[in-house]
């Protein structure tokens, strides 16, 4: 797992989370 991954995962992932 590369870091670009890791923080494209984790990007999605912040997307993904609903914002209240």
């Amino acid at each position: 797992m590369s870091v670009l991954d890791h923080g494209t995962l984790y990007k999605w992932m912040q997307l993904s989370k609903p914002t209240f």
